[in-house]
């Protein structure tokens, strides 16, 4: 991601045949989310993520280890603005998933 022809962060996502953490088929994965420090905290993480929901349409699973509550809290508040709310969230082992379908919209 770009932020005044600056790099700001990158993203990686996986298009799964089967999801390693759900089982679910024919998942969208986020593999990897980073935004740097100078960044942070200014809606440029959300908007990254609302660009990258938009152009891949499907399922998505977004993982977070358990012990970072920063991710979680971040995902919780991106996943829950794009979906309207309508996301599931599971424990897993070692984090927490959430789980939105935007295959339509």
């Amino acid at each position: 991601f770009h932020v005044d022809n600056k790099l700001a962060g990158f993203a990686i996502i996986n298009l799964l045949d089967e999801s390693h953490i759900t089982g679910a088929k024919n998942v969208i994965e986020m593999s990897e989310f980073f935004i740097m420090a100078a960044y942070q905290q200014k809606g440029y993480g959300a908007q990254a993520a609302t660009q990258l929901f938009d152009k891949f349409r499907g399922d998505w699973e977004v993982f977070e280890l358990e012990k970072n509550l920063r991710a979680q809290a971040f995902w919780r508040k991106v996943i829950g603005r794009y979906t309207n709310g309508n996301y599931r969230e599971q424990l897993v082992a070692r984090g927490v998933v959430q789980l939105f379908s935007n295959r339509q919209g």
